[in-house]
């Protein structure tokens, strides 16, 4: 799979990209201060990193700190 393939292009630009091709999680491209992810099975809903990482399920934190280590890590010392 090529990078090309994992980028979701809109009006010229890059909205959506994924670290990895086999990624659940899309990253929108904006500020620092409003990172914004998604999942893969549900487009239509978006997540804000620093607002919304403690509200997600069991399942979906799983996916996220394995697709992300370094998020995961500065979470779990920021308890």
């Amino acid at each position: 799979m090529t990078r090309e393939e994992y980028i979701r292009i809109q009006n010229g630009e890059i909205v959506w990209i994924k670290n990895n091709p086999r990624d659940q999680i899309s990253w929108k491209h904006s500020d620092e201060d409003n990172m914004v992810f998604r999942f893969e099975d549900d487009p239509e809903r978006e997540y804000y990193l620093y607002r919304d990482y403690s509200k997600l399920t069991k399942e979906r934190k799983a996916i996220f700190d394995r697709e992300n280590p370094f998020w995961a890590r500065f979470f779990s010392e920021a308890k």
